[in-house]
This record gives structure tokens, sequence and C-alpha cells, in this order.
């Protein structure tokens, strides 16, 4: 067993060289559309306490096909994630930091999360290695060629829940294991709570944990130990319960998900191609992409001499894991890089290689033979990292399949499952040779040297660390310190790209706080950066009145009844703006502001119930019908129905200004009626048109002043209902007369 002072410098170490690395491959962004729907709905908790992904709506209407989606429609019209809760609930930390501390945002933030988790999975596997009895440095290396040289490294710059399904179910196993030695109630209650967590990663590890939970159940009654069972089921109970009550506010059952399994999602593919393409397929098996890993079939024989129980269960759980993906429709885990369902069980498979990695500090040969495997594993995870996988797929989408990625996968993606030459290992080799754009953002960010820096100091303070014979625990808290910082400052370097700097401009202009529904793709998931306490709706433009994905979103907005932003990039009163023309139609129009090249317009709901005055004054051709005002807590709310009295107008836009008991004005709005998407040219004589507006924040309001202008901006004429014209051009109203 490896003494504390040892054990604390290798975890120093670890922490060090790992997260050294993963600062070095990160991205800054979620990089997929799972990603980001965990990152909307953790955001979407954090600021609302509603679990929506109406931020996500733009990038489902994006997909070919609709069993891809992020998203369903809910009970109450809003758009929620089938993705599990479990790394929304986890990621909150992050998310809170990132709209708390100043001069990072949600998003750079969100992106240390599976680098996180990675480290804390290795920091895990370093410590089960060590509990098993094999030596600090061979515990060390396990942990570190799993954490550098296997899918682990680049997946720590995406937002998918795999990297936390695998530390989840390596704790699990740990738990179980220990359980099993000392017969203790907490390990229980520890492996418990992670089957719960698991569960709340994707919904299919039911099948898991109720293997596991079996296991454990079974070691109780044959030991009768009757007090653990408490510890057993009470967490699975609470998770269950959370899960439940989770589904039953999205979609009223708690039984239902959001899986579309209706449009196509499903175990449909050919069980046997998808466990070899899982497995050995150069297209996406995991020998291919983690070459260590086939250190684990020696090993899983030389660990079972000792640990026989341990290495069945691994065994089990990795046959289990194939299983029930190998027929899932989309079992390649979509557009990533190598076998992404099978990276929950890597820490398994790579603690079965820890008696190999033992033996090769005795065997020159078998130490060659093992560092030579574990840099190719390294290299081929490196080029991951480092290349988009969009990229080359979106190559052979074009060359291969003609462009359908649809029918593609109808006809098991024909010879890229078996042609080595396809496999994206060679392709993005072949992008780096060529000199490829890479996608960290040192890359990106060339100007910014802290992004290389911070990550590169790390690494060396993780090599000094391993240097030493023994370490004090004191250090292994300040190497977290350090790494925390040299987090941060990767993390604030990057919120000063211009995407980050296009979405800060934009919220420092969307003055007063309120939701927000965006109907623009050109900001991409950045719109997730806003750190308004409002729900976030962003969909794509233009679109028709009735789209399917943007139609039910732009109803569940106005049923609300609260102020929300409007931001479009279209001109004003353009006819395909339809969001617009809408809300000028029904709601009241406070304010527009320019920003990052789109237009932000703030609407409050209609006041109901409010009785309107009579006027029937005149203004040149539109007669003020009706005027209708209200008094709210946080403003004036102004209603005017105007009418045609004449075949032909002599003016073209109207004003109205709040007055004070001084005369001064203190707040006025003045446009083309409707914001111009009812110019008074294409009224009908009679016809009735309503302008709805509010003044916020008018302490001291005494008096309204309403007037139009020709579209030179000269005064109209302005006479009462008997025709007798007033001395001035404009009506004036006390706000005592209502």
């Amino acid at each position: 067993m490896v003494d504390r002072q040892r054990q604390a410098g290798f975890a120093a170490a670890l922490i060090c060289l790992l997260m050294g690395a993963y600062l070095l491959t990160y991205t800054g962004r979620p990089g997929s559309a799972d990603g980001s729907a965990i990152a909307a709905v953790s955001a979407s908790l954090w600021r609302t306490g509603r679990p929506l992904l109406n931020a996500q709506s733009y990038s489902d209407a994006l997909f070919p096909v609709d069993s891809a989606r992020m998203g369903t429609l809910g009970a109450d019209g809003a758009l929620y994630s089938k993705k599990g809760l479990s790394p929304s609930l986890a990621l909150l930390p992050l998310i809170a930091a990132g709209d708390l501390l100043p001069g990072v945002t949600a998003l750079t933030l969100a992106a240390l999360f599976n680098a996180a988790v990675t480290t804390l999975t290795a920091l895990l596997l370093f410590a089960f290695c060590s509990r098993l009895g094999f030596a600090g440095w061979a515990a060390f290396c396990t942990a570190l060629v799993y954490g550098l040289g296997t899918l682990a490294l680049p997946y720590v710059h995406t937002l998918f829940g795999e990297p936390l399904a695998a530390l989840l179910l390596l704790a699990a196993v740990y738990a179980l294991d220990a359980y099993r030695g000392d017969m203790h109630g907490r390990w229980l209650a520890g492996f418990s709570a992670a089957l719960g967590m698991l569960i709340g990663v994707n919904t299919v590890y039911l099948v898991t944990a109720g293997l596991l939970a079996a296991i454990a159940l079974l070691f109780i009654v044959r030991r009768q130990d009757w007090p653990s069972l408490a510890a057993l089921i009470l967490p699975l109970a609470a998770f269950a319960g959370l899960y439940g009550a989770y589904n039953m506010v999205r979609f009223g059952s708690p039984f239902t998900t959001g899986y579309r399994f209706e449009d196509g999602e499903g175990f449909t593919f050919p069980f046997l191609t998808g466990v070899l393409g899982l497995t050995v397929s150069p297209y996406r098996g995991v020998f291919w992409y983690s070459p260590v890993v086939l250190l684990a079939l020696p090993g899983a024989w030389l660990l079972s001499q000792k640990h026989g129980f341990l290495v069945l269960l691994i065994g089990l759980l990795t046959a289990l894991q194939v299983a029930l993906f190998a027929a899932w429709w989309s079992w390649d885990g979509g557009v990533v890089w190598g076998t992404r369902f099978l990276v929950p069980v890597l820490p398994l498979l790579m603690l079965l290689t820890a008696p190999v990695i033992r033996r090769a500090g005795d065997r020159r040969w078998l130490a060659v033979a093992v560092a030579l495997l574990a840099v190719i594993s390294f290299g081929v995870a490196l080029s991951g990292a480092l290349v988009n996988e969009i990229d080359y797929t979106t190559y052979l989408v074009r060359t291969l399949w003609n462009g359908d990625i649809v029918n593609s996968r109808a006809v098991g993606l024909g010879p890229v499952l078996t042609d080595p030459l396809l496999s994206p290992i060679i392709g993005h080799l072949a992008l780096l040779l060529n000199g490829w754009q890479l996608q960290p953002v040192w890359a990106q960010m060339a100007s910014s040297p802290l992004l290389w820096v911070a990550p590169m100091l790390l690494v060396a303070i993780g090599g000094a660390l391993i240097l030493l014979s023994s370490s004090r625990r004191r250090l292994l808290l300040l190497t977290c310190i350090v790494t925390v910082a040299a987090s941060l400052i990767v993390a604030t370097a990057a919120a000063h790209s211009p995407g980050s700097q296009a979405v800060a401009e934009l919220e420092t202009a969307l003055v007063p706080r309120a939701s927000v529904y965006a109907a623009t793709t050109l900001f991409d998931d950045g719109l997730l950066d806003l750190s308004i306490r409002a729900p976030l709706t962003v969909v794509n433009a233009p679109t028709g009145s009735q789209d399917r994905d943007a139609r039910p979103l732009w109803d569940w907005q106005r049923r609300q009844d609260a102020p929300y932003w409007l931001i479009n990039w279209f001109p004003p009163a353009d006819p395909a703006n339809w969001q617009e023309r809408e809300a000028f139609a029904s709601d009241a129009f406070v304010r527009e502001t320019g920003a990052s090249g789109h237009r932000a317009l703030l609407f409050y709901p209609a006041v109901e119930n409010v009785d309107p005055r009579p006027s029937g004054v005149y203004f040149s051709g539109p007669v003020l019908d009706e005027i209708a005002t209200a008094t709210q807590d946080d403003g004036l709310y102004v209603a005017l129905t105007w009418r045609l009295d004449e075949p032909r107008s002599l003016v073209h836009s109207w004003f109205v200004h709040v007055l004070d008991a001084n005369g001064a004005i203190i707040s006025q709005q003045d446009r083309q009626p409707q914001g111009g998407y009812r110019p008074i040219s294409d009224w009908q004589r009679d016809e009735q048109v309503v302008d709805r507006l509010f003044f916020p924040d008018v302490p001291g309001a005494a008096a309204l002043r309403i007037g139009w202008v020709t579209e030179d901006g000269e005064p109209g004429l302005v006479a009462a209902p008997d025709g007798v014209g007033f001395e001035n051009p404009y009506l004036f109203i006390p706000l005592t007369d209502f």
C-alpha cells in the first residue's frame, strides 16, 4: 500500500498533469448539441428555477431527422430536454460562478466541467488501484494513461454526460467492492447515491443500476446485514422520486422522459453490427481509439488471481454497456470522436490494465511494449482533441453518402465501418499534417499567451511533483488552489473572444432585465452567457408564422404575462418578421435598442380590464376613437384606438409624450402605427387599429401629449369631435381624467 504522504504527492501530480493537459485542449464552448442542451437546462435552473430548453430550439430545427432533436414540447408548451438531469445538476456550480464572477462567463466555465470530472475519475482510479495493493507508481501510471491515453482526453472538451457516467460507475463499483470487503453500510449509501445519479445521466442505466443493486442486495441477504438495507434503498428511492417529479413538471407523467420514440428513436440498429462497430470497427471501435485498453485482456487474467469477483463484475458491466447501445438507432453517438457510449466503462477497463503496468516495472521488454502502446493511444486521443470531429465527418457525408447522412444510417454506414483508410483516425491525421485549423482556444486566439502559459506551468508543476519522494498532504490543497487559478485564467482569456464580447455587449443593452426571445442563430449557443434571471428562448429566423418550432415557443412566451425582449436582425417593419408584427399588434411597446448587429425591442403584456375613455379627436385623417391608461407599479400603460375617418390621410406617424406637472417631457414614444407594420396608407376607412405603449419608471407623470406628424415632420391638424380646431397641434390629456 502507498503511504499517505506519497499518495498525496501522486494525487497532486495527477491533478496538475491532467488539468494542465486538459486546459491545453480547452475549447471554451460545449461543442455539441447535447452539451449545449445540458448547459441550457442548468442555466435555466439556476436563473429561473425551471428546467427549460427553449434556448436551444434553434439547433433542434437544424437536425435532418426529428429523432436527433434534443427537445420535446412539454405539457405547458415549453421545450424540455430529453437528456438526463444529473449532468445539468452537477454543472450548476460552474454556471452560477460564471454569472457571479467578473471576467468569466457561464459557458467558459461550463466548458471546464468534464475536465474536472475526468480528473476526479483519474484520482478515484488511482485510489482504487492503491486499495487493491498496487504500488504507488503503478497506480499513478494507470490513472495517468487513462486520463491522457484513452477517449477520456478528447471528451474533456465536450459537455457530454458520458464522462460523468464514467465517474459514477467507477464510484459505484469501488463502493460495492469496498462493502464486499468490510460490510460497512456507509459504502452502500455512497454506492446507492452513485447509482441514483447514474440513472439521471441516461435512463438506460436503469438496467445497469438494477444489476448492481441486485448484487448488493444479494450480499446483504447472504450476510443478513439488514441495517444496511436502508442505506441501499433510501438514496435510490430519493433519486427515483426526484426524476419522477422532474418528468411530471415537464410532461405531466413521471414515466415520460422526452425521448422521441415515435420519431424513430429506439433500439432499431442491427445488434451484431453495433457490437462490432463499438469494439473492433476502425470507424468507432474502442480498440482503435484507445489501443491501450488491449492490455485489459491479459490484465484481467492477472487480476483475477486475487480479485476474481471484481474482474467478473467489470467484464459483466462492459458486456452490458456494449449490449445496451449496440442496437440503439444512434449507436455511434452521433458526430463524435470514437466510441462515445463506451466512455463510461473505460476507467473499469483501465483498472484491469494495472497488473500489466505493474509487471512492466520488472520486465524491460514489457515496459517498452506498454510505453509504445500508451504513446500510440495518446497520439490518437490528442488528434481527437485538437481537430473538430465535425470537419472530417462533413467530408465523409459529402464523399461517401452524397450528403445524405440519414440514408447512411439506414444502410449501416457502408464501407466506413470496415475500411481502416476511411477511419476518422486517419482523417484527423491527414488534417493535422495539412495544417488544419485546430480547435483549442489557444489556437483560435493566438494573441492571448495566457491560454497556453498557464496550462504549461501547471504541467511543469505536475512533472516536478513526480520527482518528489514524499509530499505533505497540505501540498495537495495548494495544488488544487493553483489548478483552480490556472483554470480561471484560461476561462477569463477565453471570455474575451469576439463571440463572448458580442453577447456581453448585448447583455449590457438589455436594460431593464426581462425574459428574452431571440429570433436569430447568429450567436449560436452564446446567448446562454446572458446572466439575466429570466427565461431565454432562441429560434431560427426567418421562419413562417406557422413554423413548428418557433410558433409554439412564441405563443408560450406571450402566455407568460411578463415583459420580454424580442431580439432579431430584421430591419424595422420587415414583412418577414412575423413575431415583431404580432408583438406590436397585441402587446405594449416599451423601447428599442441596438447591440451586436441586432435590434432588441422590449414589450410589456397588454393590461386587461381597463376602461377606455372616448375621444373622437381628429388628426388630419386618423381619429383617436378611444384612449385607455393604467398606472402600474413599474410604469404607465397606454392604449390608443385609431380609426381612419377619411380615404386619404395627410399624416404619417404619431407621438406620445408623458409630461410632469410642469409640462416637461419625462418619457416619450413616436413611430408609425404598430411599429410600421400597419402604416396608415394601408388602412381601410373606419377600420380600427390599436397601438399599445408602456412607459416604465415615470414617477410624477401628470399628463399625456398626443399628436401626429407628416412624413416631413410637420404637425397635422388637430380638431375636436365638433370640428373646432385646437390651438396647439396636439391633444393634451391630464392623467387625472382617467
